[in-house]
């Protein structure tokens, strides 16, 4: 399993499959993308 802050990978200078890099995106958008992944290869782990 490989864990990263959300936060630090939108910092990244990457891009989605889409082409659209990954700083132009939220938390939040993150969070809606794990909720609908089909194949649930992601899950959040929420830090207290």
């Amino acid at each position: 399993m490989v864990m990263a802050k959300v936060e630090d990978l939108l910092k990244l200078n990457m891009k989605t499959f889409a082409n659209i890099p990954l700083r132009l995106h939220t938390v939040d958008d993150i969070k809606e993308a794990v909720k609908k992944d089909n194949k649930q290869r992601f899950s959040p782990l929420e830090e207290s």
